[in-house]
């Protein structure tokens, strides 16, 4: 719809496709910005009081809003750092962005540091809580 398509097939993989000009870039995380980070938020996401609690130890320079598994796919391309899921949300609507980002070096991890864990564990395909981010967060509310 947008005319870019983002894909990822392993570490150093990643790429952003756009059809105005037929160019293929490689992608990649950048380093959290030492004025701050941006942090991307699902256009629904609604426990305000949730975000900024876990928020707080984080230095936040902006907070921009997108849909879908493009929060995912901004942070792979350098212009977002950390996307909070503070709720559930369906396995299908994670698992692409998740390989894009993880093939342009970032990271997903539910709340605990373990990895997703996509398949038939959960009957209603649910990914618990989750942190996708361009840099290692574990921790970072101690």
């Amino acid at each position: 719809m947008k005319g870019v398509l983002y894909a990822g097939h392993g570490p150093g993989t990643a790429v952003r496709w756009l059809a105005e000009n037929d160019n293929e870039k490689t992608i990649s995380v950048r380093k959290p910005p030492k004025a701050g980070i941006t942090v991307i938020i699902g256009l629904r996401d609604a426990d305000e009081r949730k975000l900024d609690k876990f928020l707080q130890d984080f230095k936040v320079e902006k907070v921009i809003k997108r849909g879908s598994s493009l929060k995912l796919c901004l942070i792979a391309e350098g212009k977002a750092d950390l996307y909070p899921r503070l709720g559930n949300i369906y396995q299908w609507d994670t698992a692409a962005g998740e390989a894009v980002l993880r093939s342009a070096g970032g990271l997903v991890a539910d709340l605990q540091g373990n990895d997703l864990a996509y398949g038939a564990h959960d009957p209603k395909f649910l990914n618990p809580e989750f942190i996708a981010s361009s840099f290692e967060w574990f921790g970072a509310e101690d």
